[in-house]
């Protein structure tokens, strides 16, 4: 009698694998924040609102420096491997690749996110502190789900989050350091 053979078992799906797999669905956005695959709903007209002046604030400090203002850009976060895609991010010319599509965290100049109800945890938390084990330079948070609206500059990241939170609320100005070097009015965001 022949010895049975073992069944080979198939490995099951890496969460990067079942996120390049997911395909786009439009007003949709998909992310891996803390190694779970994350589908949120892009925002309404406040949250572009609010895009828009992020892109019009640095606008000309970008075009200066031969910078790119990205939306709709993945960021592939070396720490924990997750993949966010940004509301705004600021590149330099040549930044650093992971494949075709996707820029490393320690290659952007900042990363803007603009929180709506349903990810403003992620948004306020978990995509800060992975980022800075990234190596992101510049996180800023607009928070129009606060009250007031709130906008977070965290800055000098370290292996235990950004040591840096500068904090104002719209209406005040809110100073971004170099290479930016710039002072952000944001009276429009109230």
């Amino acid at each position: 009698m022949a010895m049975p053979q073992p069944i080979e078992e198939e490995e099951p799906p890496t969460i990067e694998e079942i996120w390049e797999w997911t395909p786009s669905y439009p007003g949709f956005q998909v992310e891996i924040i803390d190694g779970s695959l994350v589908v949120s709903a892009r925002g309404n007209f406040r949250h572009a609102r609010i895009n828009y002046f992020l892109h019009t604030a640095f606008h000309d400090v970008a075009l200066e420096k031969g910078w790119y203002l990205c939306h709709e850009l993945t960021i592939h976060l070396e720490s924990n491997r997750d993949r966010i895609e940004p509301d705004l991010v600021i590149v330099p010319p040549d930044p650093p690749m992971f494949g075709d599509s996707e820029v490393f965290g320690r290659g952007v100049l900042l990363v803007a996110e603009v929180t709506s109800r349903g990810n403003a945890v992620r948004d306020r938390f978990a995509k800060p502190r992975n980022c800075a084990l990234s190596g992101v330079p510049l996180y800023l948070l607009i928070d129009p789900v606060d009250e007031p609206t709130a906008i977070t500059l965290f800055s000098e990241p370290s292996d235990d989050g950004y040591r840096t939170i500068d904090r104002v609320v719209a209406g005040e100005k809110l100073r971004l350091p170099e290479p930016f070097d710039l002072t952000l009015d944001t009276a429009s965001l109230r």
